[in-house]
């Protein structure tokens, strides 16, 4: 969606015409999915959050002005704190062992201590980076994502997250350096 076409749908959501409504969360509905999915880990849970979030951006739509950040942030940012409302209305999720469990007979096991065949294959890196990524708490993850997968700036996380740019870029490389130590340690 083309600068111009983002501002056409923001005007007409805006005087409640439905195409405009339609057309945003057709563009924006992806992104926010993805942001909520990833901190909420539960589909169910992050399709209801998402259906939430353009409620409650389509609710204050009025309200909405480009101040040093875009729509796709301000939508982000709802997203976001929707979904950090709902993970602290519930109790903390146990980890489980069994989450990370290398392999499932002692054959595979034991074909993971050979830890040199292990550091050259890049398939075995990747697996690794993932399940790390995975014990990171969900506002680490959260940064992680926004950041790596979405492409997002500095400032448009810092909007997103209510969180200045200097602290959004600290905790991304505290982050980077609890995941490099999460490898290392496997």
């Amino acid at each position: 969606m083309t600068a111009n076409e983002l501002e056409t749908a923001i005007a007409a959501a805006q005087a409640g015409r439905e195409e405009g409504f339609r057309k945003l969360f057709s563009e924006f509905s992806g992104v926010v999915f993805r942001l909520v999915s990833r901190m909420v880990s539960d589909t169910s849970e992050a399709e209801e959050l998402t259906q939430d979030v353009f409620m409650k951006a389509f609710a204050t739509l009025q309200g909405f002005r480009k101040q040093g950040a875009g729509f796709e942030a301000w939508i982000c940012r709802i997203a976001y704190n929707k979904a950090v409302d709902m993970l602290r209305s519930k109790p903390p999720r146990p980890i489980l062992i069994e989450d990370y469990a290398i392999g499932d007979d002692d054959e595979e096991l034991t074909t993971f201590d050979n830890s040199q065949e292990l550091a050259d294959s890049t398939e075995n890196r990747e697996e690794a980076l993932v399940k790390a990524i995975a014990k990171l708490p969900e506002e680490e993850q959260t940064l992680l994502q926004l950041f790596y997968y979405e492409g997002k700036t500095l400032n448009d996380i810092a909007f997103i997250t209510g969180v200045n740019a200097p602290a959004v870029a600290n905790r991304l490389s505290r982050t980077r350096k609890k995941l490099k130590k999460l490898i290392e340690n496997k």
